[in-house]
Parts: structure tokens; sequence; C-alpha cells
């Protein structure tokens, strides 16, 4: 596993949270083949800098939904099939009315405080967002713009902010849920309305990030996911 910066202002429960969601991620790349032995708990430890407890936790998470297995006196190990324990927790409550509000409310968790983070650390240094943004606007302002690349520039917009928050966790993090927040991003939702107005708050959070503006990257972020919810929402759900 990579080694990642232990971020001392989460408290016990995140750290658990994030550990397993960074293991996850792992797993769901391949880089943690299916039967591989993990590491041990010490070592988890050591290189997460965390505590042992905490790694338990977080194993203890992971056996629970079937991503990973025990043998006693052997050591942890990755599921044959860790990838039936991947499509049970993406497809569950698909189909039903608040899988969309499940989705969008993971992104208003995670996405503005990954935000806030980029304002702060950045340090002004967002030129890749910068040609992210530029080339989305340009798509944007086609008569008919390809939905399939905007929707790649929107994913990498997105991505570039948590690389910016310099916490590989919040990275991988983001990663990994990505094909948990795919519905918000469905074809039937990027309307041409949809579009600029994503190309128009994308703006305000990259400004919010030049101006080293954590509170304003916040708020643009959280006032962004919002209006993507009032348009993924059926009239009967407003």
């Amino acid at each position: 596993m990579c080694s990642l910066k232990h971020d001392q202002s989460l408290v016990f429960s995140d750290r658990v949270d994030v550990l397993a969601q960074a293991i996850r991620s792992q797993i769901a790349e391949g880089a943690l083949a299916p039967g591989a032995r993990l590491p041990s708990e010490r070592e988890i430890a050591e290189r997460y800098r965390l505590s042992r407890n905490t790694v338990r936790e977080a194993l203890r998470e992971l056996e629970t939904v079937g991503l990973v297995y025990r043998r006693p006196g052997s050591g942890t190990y990755v599921s044959e099939e860790p990838s039936l324990a991947f499509s049970s927790s993406l497809t569950n409550g698909a189909g039903t009315g608040d899988s969309m509000n499940h989705v969008m409310d993971l992104r208003l968790v995670i996405e503005p405080g990954i935000a806030k983070r980029a304002a702060i650390r950045a340090r002004g240094q967002a030129s890749k967002l910068r040609s992210i943004l530029d080339a989305a606007a340009e798509e944007a302002a086609r008569q008919k713009p390809s939905n399939a690349k905007l929707r790649d520039l929107d994913v990498e917009f997105h991505a570039e902010l948590a690389r910016l928050s310099l916490n590989p966790l919040l990275t991988e993090l983001l990663a990994m849920s990505n094909d948990l927040m795919a519905p918000s991003r469905a074809d039937a939702f990027l309307t041409l309305e949809r579009v600029r107005s994503s190309v128009t708050w994308h703006r305000r959070i990259f400004e919010a990030i030049m101006a080293r503006d954590g509170d304003g990257a916040f708020n643009a972020m959280e006032q962004h996911l919002i209006d993507i919810k009032g348009h993924t929402e059926q009239p009967g759900e407003r």
C-alpha cells in the first residue's frame, strides 16, 4: 500500500473510515489483488501513522462488508471475489427514489471540505485547474457540446481539487467514490442549463482557490452541489 500522511485533525471514527476507504480504493484498483495478504496491523499503523486500534477497527469494517477475511495466526487477506462486495455496496438502494439523494448527500459531505483545504493549501498554484475550467467553458459554449467530454472535464476538475488539498487520503477517497457519484453525471441530467451553471460555479470555486479563501471555496462548492441536486430532483421531490 502507498504511504499516506496522518491527518491530526481527524477524530478516531473519521480515521477509521478514511483508512478503510483508502484500502477499499487499492482493492478496487487492483493494487491489492484477490487473495493477497495485507501487511500486518503494526505495519499498516506505522505506514499510515495511525494507532493499531484504528487499523483494527478499519479492517473489521472491511471484513464486515466482505472485502477482506482473517486467517487466525496468518493475517488478513483480500477476499477472492471482492467485486461482489463492491457490487453489493454500489447497488444498495439502486432503483429506489432515495438513491440519488444518497449520492448527493455523499458529495455534500466530502467535496466542500476538499475545496476549502485546496484553497488554503494550494497557495494559488492552480494552473491545471484553470486549464480544465477553460476547456469546459469552451466546450459548454458550443451549440452542441459533447456530454462525454464535459463529464470527463467535470471529473477532472473535482479530482484536481482533491489533489490540491495535499491529502492523499482525500484524493483516494474521491477517486473511490466516483463510481457512486456517476449517477449525478448521467446524460439525463446534463442539460445545457446544468452544464453552463456548473461552469459558472466551477469558476467561483477557482476564484476562491486563487484568493486562498477557504470559506469562500467551501461555500461555492456547497452551493454548486445544491444546484446540481436541484437539477437531478424530480418535480415532486422539490
